[in-house]
């Protein structure tokens, strides 16, 4: 069995991630693999038109109105009791 620590994990990721590294071996059984590499995939942007732009804020915006609205009520109802001094 071969000690390992979390930082020792975390070292061996964060090096395979700056070096671009498909999979990552022990170093004896690196030489056994065929090594890989990962293919970038290219996102095409979706192109939207003004009226489903407007449609998608309005919807955000609307959204973030009816989470203030409850959050205000959770407020009142929490601080309600203390401003009628029960």
């Amino acid at each position: 069995m071969i000690p390992v620590t979390k930082d020792d994990i975390r070292k061996v990721l964060e090096r395979a991630f700056l070096f671009g590294e498909g999979n990552i071996y022990l170093p004896e059984q690196a030489t056994s693999h065929t090594p890989t590499t990962l293919t970038p995939i290219t996102l095409t942007p979706e192109i939207y038109t003004k009226e489903e732009t407007n449609e998608m804020v309005t919807g955000i915006c609307g959204a973030q109105e009816k989470l203030g609205d409850e959050l205000r009520t959770v407020v009142d109802d929490t601080y309600q009791p203390l401003d009628k001094g029960y």
